[in-house]
């Protein structure tokens, strides 16, 4: 239970409605005797709803998800694309203001959106109106939308994801494998990706999936089918061989492959706090198959919203990809056929992860080739 509060003001000859709804309780995320901060997770639904608007096409500026002092009230003059946080003497940033929010903005303004094509976007904004990161934001109006905030003191990491439809979520999955395999087989010359994690996959406007560059992509010699290379990527994402003995291979980029699958089905992070200490998503998924549970959980969290066939054969594709021993597992095109059930599912050994050496987080930081680094599960856009 909370507030919400309107107001309606009457700005350049134009009726503008601002207003907010607020948490009946204070939230302490900061303490200032000791200075520690709080992690936090908050997961909120919205609909822009136009029915009944003369205009079905456009809606009003937007609305910002804030966190600010006790007391911050709602500005004069601060309707439109102020967002009810800031007016013409605040909105670029003075020393008096302490807010961070998310924009999910809905209109566009040249003067304070990115740069085209980036306009209508979400964005993470502190102390100002413009935004410091961003991302396009093809919005769906009229459609509800699951929003997750996450914020991590002790990286300093603040996330927010919309969470997307089971049919989206397979179509990011299958195109990923089909970005793999242009990379492994159907580029001029073999590349290891080398970091394909959730983070590294783009989104167009209409969920096509492209694969980003991170930088520690490698060509391959088309003798060689391995290569011995210092480690670089994302701790969690690594396959064991390439971990422990710096072997990359075209089998260590489909191992990463395999825990983002097993992230996209389940919604769920690389890992998992369980009782106060980190669990592999590979492991928790792979002991729930052995038990024949494969689907446990995923009913509830994506409200029954999956096709189950398409749900088991991910799971299974994931857990196929993310096998021990690294020339067992598929190649990029035997993911797609599988994906698009034009063969059947592979029989999975119940020994395949016995095998698996799982380095302790101190043992992941403590790589020198390039630092391996952390990565939230990007569970939209």
């Amino acid at each position: 239970m909370g507030t919400i509060e309107l107001k309606t003001v009457d700005e350049l000859g134009a009726r503008n409605r601002v207003g907010r709804a607020t948490y009946v309780e204070l939230l302490h995320l900061w303490d200032s005797a000791t200075e520690i901060l709080a992690d936090f997770t908050t997961r909120f639904t919205f609909t822009i709803d136009l029915k009944g608007c003369r205009d079905t096409t456009t809606g009003s500026d937007g609305f910002a998800f804030y966190l600010a002092s006790v007391g911050y009230e709602i500005p004069p003059n601060s309707a439109g694309y102020n967002l009810g946080l800031f007016n013409i003497t605040t909105r670029g940033g003075v020393p008096g203001n302490q807010i961070v929010f998310f924009e999910f903005d809905t209109w566009e303004n040249p003067d304070i959106d990115p740069p085209p094509p980036v306009q209508k976007h979400i964005g993470i904004n502190n102390n100002n109106i413009s935004s410091l990161a961003y991302v396009s934001w093809n919005l769906d109006y009229n459609r509800t939308q699951n929003v997750v905030i996450i914020y991590n003191a002790t990286t300093k990491d603040l996330a927010v994801f919309l969470t997307l439809t089971w049919n989206v979520r397979y179509k990011i999955a299958l195109g990923l494998a089909s970005a793999i395999h242009y990379l492994h087989e159907d580029a001029e010359q073999c590349v290891l990706h080398r970091d394909i994690k959730s983070a590294n996959v783009l989104l167009d406007e209409d969920f096509s999936t492209r694969l980003g560059d991170s930088g520690v992509a490698k060509l391959v010699d088309p003798l060689l089918g391995t290569q011995m290379t210092g480690v670089v990527g994302t701790y969690g994402y690594l396959a064991p061989e390439y971990f422990n003995h710096g072997r990359a291979s075209k089998e260590s980029d489909i191992y990463s492959f395999g825990v983002v699958a097993l992230e996209i089905a389940r919604g769920r992070r690389t890992y998992l706090d369980n009782e106060g200490y980190h669990v592999p998503l590979v492991k928790w998924v792979w002991e729930l198959y052995v038990a024949g549970d494969i689907l446990n959980e995923a009913s509830e969290r994506l409200k029954m919203e999956f096709h189950e066939s398409e749900m088991i054969c991910l799971l299974i594709v994931g857990l196929w990809c993310t096998h021990s021993i690294d020339r067992e597992r598929p190649k990029a095109g035997q993911v797609i056929k599988v994906l698009q059930l034009e063969v059947p599912l592979p029989e999975l050994p119940h020994d395949m992860h016995e095998y698996i050496v799982n380095p302790t987080h101190g043992q992941a930081n403590s790589i020198q080739s390039q630092p391996v680094t952390s990565s939230l599960y990007n569970g939209g856009r």
